[in-house]
């Protein structure tokens, strides 16, 4: 499997994470800061510490595993497996780092003359 191809099956599997959570909890995500994150490609697991600053909550640890689907956040809320804010927070992280990988290897591709016949050759297949 190619990186380009890697990178979107992984930005996919967290937004289908997100998608499960309700709108309170992705925006409640939103004001989560995510510490020392750390991505492992091979295992899928993504790792970090994470708080709210405004509500002075304390640091949890938290984490992503993106191969087996699981996610852990030390948190109430996220006790048992279950989706927090924390672990959103986390993914978005990863997604945020993969939006900037993808669109520099597009570029890198559109702007290669062996990458810009690989895209037209992938656009006559899929037409």
């Amino acid at each position: 499997m190619n990186i380009l191809n890697q990178t979107t099956i992984l930005r996919e599997t967290i937004q289908r994470l997100e998608s499960k959570v309700s709108k309170d909890t992705r925006i409640k995500a939103s004001k989560v800061a995510v510490m020392s994150p750390s991505f492992d490609v091979a295992s899928g697991l993504i790792t970090g510490m994470t708080h709210t600053p405004i509500s002075g909550s304390e640091v949890y640890t938290t984490r992503v595993n993106l191969k087996t689907k699981s996610v852990r956040c030390t948190c109430e809320a996220g006790g048992f497996g279950r989706l927090c804010k924390h672990t959103i927070a986390l993914g978005r992280w990863l997604d945020d780092r993969l939006e900037i990988d993808q669109r520099a290897i597009e570029h890198a591709l559109n702007n290669s003359l062996i990458g810009t016949h690989q895209i037209i050759s992938q656009q006559r297949k899929s037409a």
